[in-house]
């Protein structure tokens, strides 16, 4: 490939013969076309106008699509032993309905995954100021992470919408992480012997991703350290998004009628 060393010259001053720039306007293609003109015949119409935009198809629909089924718990199941042998296979639909609907929950998981989308975002503005729910134990003004108000996903136990326990940090201390345990009847996820985030399910704590017990292998990488406000909220972050991973693998499981998907 020909690399220029003098970008800065014209092409006549550098011996070349001057050429007409195409015109931009002939030459460039929409960023995401209708597909089939809109769909009609293609069995997979645009996605609702929410999704993308509207009459529109893009690369992300297609991308939000694939992320869907690969979360979705009975693929993973029904398909373990040729992911062990083999990169996997996307199974498509041509039921349009359907794969707007994986589209708009795959959406949902990458925003999730990319901390993009917190669903228990605090509904008050700064760690430092004070919650309009007090702290669990009477603690938390120096926890940096305020437990977050019930109303946002109700008081109980589960993964379940509706039934979410608010994730707090309540106990004081130097927030550095000592030894990494989790106890279950309390949900309550320690990292030395005075402080823990509660409010940890056990199917949060559990949760693998790649190997990798997610929720305790980024305490665990951070062994000796002290965790400063940013990191305490991140870990919040990544408990509430592993949380709502959870509730949504099984709507995927849900929204998809049969297998093979048809």
């Amino acid at each position: 490939m020909r690399v220029p060393t003098t970008p800065l010259l014209s092409p006549r001053e550098r011996g070349e013969s001057e050429q007409t720039p195409p015109d931009p306007a002939a030459s460039q293609t929409p960023p995401n076309p209708p597909v089939n003109g809109g769909g009609s015949e293609s069995g997979l119409p645009p996605p609702a106008g929410g999704i993308r935009g509207v009459g529109t198809f893009g690369p992300e629909d297609v991308f939000d699509y694939i992320y869907a089924v690969f979360h979705c718990p009975t693929y993973r199941t029904r398909y373990a032993e040729f992911l062990k042998i083999d990169f996997p296979r996307v199974p498509l639909t041509s039921d349009a309905a359907l794969f707007r609907k994986l589209v708009e929950l795959g959406g949902r998981l990458v925003k999730l995954h990319l901390l993009e989308d917190d669903p228990e975002t605090p509904p008050y503005p700064a760690a430092s100021q004070t919650p309009p729910n007090p702290p669990v134990n009477g603690g938390g003004s120096e926890s940096g992470l305020p437990p977050l108000a019930g109303g946002q996903r109700g008081v109980g136990s589960g993964t379940e919408a509706g039934s979410r326990v608010s994730i707090s940090y309540p106990a004081r201390g130097d927030h550095t992480v000592e030894k990494v345990r989790y106890v279950d009847n309390d949900r309550q996820v320690w990292i030395n012997g005075k402080q823990y985030f509660e409010g940890v399910p056990p199917d949060v704590w559990e949760f693998h991703i790649g190997g990798y017990q997610v929720a305790e292998k980024w305490l665990k990488d951070r062994k000796g350290r002290t965790l400063s406000s940013e990191d305490r909220e991140h870990y919040r972050k990544i408990i509430a998004a592993l949380r709502e991973t959870i509730a949504l693998m099984k709507e995927i499981d849900a929204a998809i009628p049969a297998w093979p998907i048809e």
